[in-house]
């Protein structure tokens, strides 16, 4: 099964999790701490190898010093913007590129392009075979291609509650069918597959409502 992964920009890991600066900056802690044992400080050698063993333990969200460098740098950037503002750093605008949006729905950007949004709806390649999964990559590979050297184009996952109502429908209305046949070996190992898929659809639909629409822009 694909799986549309929510992080999109990949991190370019020497080793395991850690990137080049990671290693260059693991380096210049060790040799701080070199430093400090030859020339006999062993005790703010040891605070700083426990601190940089701590610093550089690999989180969910990337290396622990990595994510405090974030917070730090969020807490004291630019968090509030307004249009009346003057300074072009603090206005609206410049979170935006955007310059207008006409009523066709054509996009105008500030510097002379344009766009649109096309919204494809709901997606979600859990409750897909393997030949769905390769449709639907081949209808998206046909779309970009129609793209010319001008053009872009940016998939947009967003994750929003969706009943799959319909799916299962669908799916019991092709078991009672099934049973309505004469009945086979064969016929019995086509319903364990459709009730697999009616408790996969049932588990997505019910306990962990989730899916994936896509819009392109």
């Amino acid at each position: 099964m694909r799986i549309i992964p929510k992080k999109i920009k990949v991190r370019n890991t020497v080793w395991k999790c850690y990137t080049m600066p990671d290693i260059i900056a693991a380096l210049i802690v060790f040799a701080v701490v070199f430093i400090c044992i030859t020339a006999g400080h062993w005790a703010l050698a040891a605070v700083t190898g426990i601190l940089a063993v701590v610093m550089f333990m690999p989180t969910s969200e990337g290396i622990f010093y990595s994510c405090i460098l974030e917070n730090v740098r969020f807490l004291f950037a630019k968090k509030r913007y307004t249009s009346e503002s003057k300074n072009p750093k603090e206005n609206v605008d410049a979170l935006s590129g955007l310059k207008a949006v006409r009523e066709s729905g054509l996009i105008e950007y500030k510097d002379g392009s344009f766009g649109r949004v096309i919204k494809l709806g709901q997606k979600n390649f859990g409750v897909e075979d393997g030949l769905q999964q390769d449709t639907d990559i081949r209808y998206f590979a046909s779309a970009l291609k129609q793209l010319d050297e001008t053009q872009s184009a940016d998939l947009v996952k967003i994750d929003r509650p969706v009943t799959l109502n319909v799916w299962s429908e669908e799916l019991f209305s092709r078991l009672s069918e099934l049973y309505d046949g004469r009945g086979d070996d064969r016929r019995d190992i086509r319903a364990g597959v459709l009730r697999e898929r009616i408790d996969a659809i049932d588990k997505i639909n019910n306990v962990a409502r989730n899916t994936v629409p896509i819009i392109i822009s």
